[in-house]
C-alpha cells in the first residue's frame, strides 16, 4: 500500500515538473502582439511581446499568419516595452527590421539575423550590449568602429578616423539605413561586389559625394544618396529597383551615371537628376578635354598627393579602377593609356 502511495506521488511530482515546460509550449504565442499586413496572402509584423524570457526567439506564424516584419519602435530601447533580452532569434519568415528596433538593450550580447533581410531600420541594435563589445574590440584592436551583424551593415561611429576611405568588409549583403549617417571625417566608402541591399538614408549626411555601385545591388532605398555635396553615383543596370527620391533636396548638385533604358535613368527622368551615359565617360580625362593627357595625370597626381581635392564628377572620372578612390593605382593606369599600353 505504501509502495503504491509512493508510486502515485512520484508521479504527481513528475506531472507538475513538466507541466510549466508544456504550458510555455503552447501558450507561448500569447504573448506576442502583432498587426497584420496583408489579409489575402496572410501576412502580419510584430508589434510587441508582453512574456518573460529573455532568450528571445521570434515566431514564425501566429494565428495562420506569416511574421514577415518586426514593426518600428515594438523594441525601442528607451521605451515601456524594454526588457532585459541577452539573445535575440529571428528565423527565416522576416524580411524588415523597422527602426529604433533592440537599440540600447544592455544586456543584448547575442543576435541571430536570417539570411532573408532586406531592411534593417536606423538605429536597430545601436548601443545594445553586442554594438558596445563591437566597439570596444575596434578599440582595443585598432579597427574602424563600424558595427556588423554577420553579412549585414549596420551602424559607424560618426567619428569614423579622419580622411580615410573605408571599404565594407566582403560578404557583406546588407547595408542599413543610415548605416553612414553623419560619418563627416570619411572621404568615401568603397562598396564590394555582393552587397545586395542599399537601405534608406544608408549615407546621409555624409561629406564626401562620390559612389561606384557594384552589379550585385538590387535595391537601393529612399534618401540614401543625399549628401552634403551633392551625389556623383554610377549604378550599373543590374539594379532592378531605385527609390525616385534617392538625392531628394540634392538634385541640382548630383550626378547619376549609367546606361541608356536603366532603372537608373528612369530616376533621372523621373527627378530634375542630371545623367549621363557611361559610355559617353572617357576614364582618367579629368580636365573634360576629350582625350587623355599629361594634363590629366598631372592634375590625378597633384589630388593623390592631396595638393587638390577632387570633388563629384572628378572622382568618377578619374576612378580607373571604379573602386571609388583614387591612388597610385589609377596612376598607373592613366600612364600607362597615355603611352598607349592599356
Amino acid at each position: 500500500m505504501k509502495k503504491k502511495v509512493l508510486a502515485i506521488i512520484m508521479c504527481i511530482v513528475m506531472i507538475i515538473g513538466i507541466l510549466p515546460v508544456y504550458a510555455f509550449a503552447e501558450g507561448s504565442l500569447s504573448a506576442w502582439t502583432y498587426k497584420v499586413l496583408n489579409e489575402s496572402d496572410k501576412t502580419a509584423e510584430i508589434t510587441g511581446y508582453n512574456g518573460t524570457e529573455t532568450e528571445l526567439v521570434f515566431p514564425e506564424k501566429i494565428d495562420g499568419y506569416t511574421m514577415v516584419a518586426i514593426a518600428d519602435y515594438a523594441f525601442e530601447g528607451r521605451s515601456t516595452n524594454y526588457r532585459n533580452f541577452t539573445s535575440v532569434t529571428i528565423p527565416e519568415t522576416y524580411k524588415r527590421i523597422g527602426h529604433c528596433n533592440f537599440n540600447y538593450y544592455r544586456d543584448l550580447m547575442e543576435i541571430n539575423l536570417p539570411h532573408t533581410l532586406t531592411f534593417i531600420g536606423m538605429y536597430s541594435f545601436v548601443g545594445s550590449g553586442a554594438y558596445i563589445e563591437n566597439d570596444y574590440n575596434c578599440t582595443r584592436n585598432n579597427e574602424y568602429p563600424v558595427f556588423y551583424i554577420g553579412e549585414y551593415c549596420i551602424s559607424c561611429r560618426q567619428t569614423l578616423a579622419n580622411e580615410i576611405v573605408y571599404t565594407i568588409k566582403p560578404g557583406t549583403k546588407l547595408i542599413a539605413s543610415g548605416a553612414f549617417y553623419h560619418c563627416q571625417y570619411l572621404r568615401g566608402v568603397i562598396i564590394p561586389e555582393g552587397v545586395e541591399y542599399i537601405n534608406e538614408s544608408a549615407f546621409l549626411s555624409c561629406n564626401f559625394s562620390c559612389l561606384v555601385i557594384p552589379s550585385t545591388v538590387k535595391e537601393i532605398g529612399d534618401y540614401a544618396f543625399i549628401m552634403r555635396y551633392g551625389c556623383f553615383a554610377y549604378i550599373p543596370e543590374t539594379v532592378e529597383r531605385i527609390s525616385d527620391s534617392i538625392c531628394e533636396d540634392n538634385e541640382f548638385r548630383s550626378t547619376i551615371y549609367g546606361v541608356k533604358g536603366s532603372e537608373a535613368e528612369r530616376v533621372v527622368l523621373a527627378r530634375n537628376i542630371k545623367f549621363v551615359e557611361i559610355k559617353d565617360i572617357l576614364r582618367g580625362d579629368v580636365d573634360g578635354d576629350g582625350i587623355l593627357s599629361i594634363n590629366d595625370y598631372a592634375s590625378m597626381k597633384s589630388n593623390v598627393l592631396c595638393e587638390i581635392e577632387y570633388k563629384g564628377e572628378n572622382e568618377i572620372i578619374g576612378d580607373m579602377n571604379g573602386d571609388c578612390v583614387i591612388d597610385g593605382f589609377d596612376l598607373f593606369r592613366v600612364d600607362m593609356a597615355i603611352n598607349g599600353m592599356a
